[in-house]
């Protein structure tokens, strides 16, 4: 699968991210090369207020786009002020992509 296919996943999947304010694919799954076999999806979602929906929506996100694409999917789940303060987008500069 190449990172375009999976982006069209992602996009047409959009409402699974309601209830987050940012979305970034980052890691293999951008390589040019696409995803390799056993390659896995990572994808940085970022809150801007905690609820106990966060995490049924975490697990509806990997199940649902874990059954579309056949891979693991990786989520790292961040407040917007706790990802400012360890700078994880800086970190992983500029090899990601903003989805929402």
């Amino acid at each position: 699968m190449n990172h375009l296919r999976l982006i069209d996943i992602l996009d047409s999947n959009l409402e699974l991210f309601s209830q987050f304010d940012h979305v970034y694919l980052f890691g293999s799954a951008l390589s040019a090369s696409g995803l390799s076999a056993g390659s896995d999806i990572d994808l940085l979602l970022l809150y801007s207020k905690y609820s106990d929906q966060l995490v049924s929506g975490c697990e509806q996100i990997s199940q649902k786009l874990g059954n579309e694409t056949g891979r693991v999917v990786d989520l790292t789940v961040l407040g917007i002020d706790e990802e400012r303060h360890v700078g994880f987008l800086d970190r992983i500069s500029p090899h990601y992509r903003k989805i929402k």
